[in-house]
């Protein structure tokens, strides 16, 4: 089935990315991070119906306080970071408040770009809010574990969408241009020349020994360049024989008869 299919792609491309920025938040590379605020906006926008979610960062100014992203008609701000611990979560929220934006925004989200820890401790989060705002450690702080369950229960439509969006980021091109939209149309002929040449193996061939002394040089060494030291030689005795041939051990190797003087 085609749904069954999305779900199998969004799963692996978001799989390979998680995997990613793994990787390079170890390194200490973090410069993927901005780059995946525009990504986590776009499933936002699709599998949570955020249609007006937008990064601040791009909009506004850089480095937005507290927030990275934020849809006003729906009151929703979203802090992405590549850092899942508790005192990375109590900064955004400390952050958050201390701009006074609980009074234009109802929910924060924290979103993990990595992986979120397995639990957080919610009475150290109130103790920070002080019933300033409801945040709730399992409520809003998500992961792509958290995309990708929202992505199963999509619609085939929405699904598609999302996976367009992971498809933009993951392989360099726009979203909604799919593996189909590269294919050559089927109505439409073009006569090409290609310039190949067929290559072929002669079945038969010629190995010839040499004399150790056609491979020195005039000062009795061995010749470094051996193919120059025959072509030398021959020449100096005026014997002609094909360019096309090898020396290798000793021997001197073609597909061309020696006897054959034609």
């Amino acid at each position: 089935m085609k749904h069954l299919s999305l779900i199998n792609e969004f799963r692996e491309e978001l799989t390979s990315l998680s995997r990613e920025i793994e990787n390079s938040s170890s390194m200490g590379h973090f410069d993927i991070n901005k780059v995946c605020e525009d990504l986590v906006c776009g499933l936002f926008q699709e599998l949570h119906g955020f249609t007006q979610l937008r990064n601040l960062n791009n909009e506004e100014k850089q480095n937005f306080p507290g927030i990275d992203l934020a849809d006003d008609k729906a009151r929703i701000a979203i802090q992405v970071t590549s850092t899942p611990s508790l005192g990375k979560i109590k900064d955004s929220i400390s952050t958050f408040l201390r701009y006074s934006l609980n009074e234009k925004y109802d929910q924060l989200i924290i979103f993990i770009l990595t992986k979120k820890q397995a639990s957080y401790s919610q009475s150290a989060i109130d103790q920070i809010i002080q019933d300033t705002f409801l945040f709730s450690v399992t409520r809003d702080v998500l992961d792509f574990s958290d995309i990708a369950a929202k992505a199963a229960d999509a619609s085939p439509r929405v699904l598609d969408k999302a996976v367009n969006i992971l498809r933009s980021y993951t392989r360099g091109c726009d979203a909604g241009l799919s593996d189909k939209d590269f294919d050559p149309p089927s109505d439409i002929f073009e006569k090409i020349t290609a310039n190949l040449v067929e290559l072929y193996f002669p079945s038969t061939l010629y190995v010839a020994d040499l004399i150790p002394e056609v491979l020195e040089t005039s000062n009795g060494r061995k010749a470094r360049n051996q193919r120059k030291q025959i072509r030398k030689f021959l020449t100096e005795m005026s014997i002609s024989i094909p360019s096309d041939y090898e020396i290798n051990g000793g021997k001197l190797i073609t597909f061309h008869d020696l006897e054959n003087r034609h």
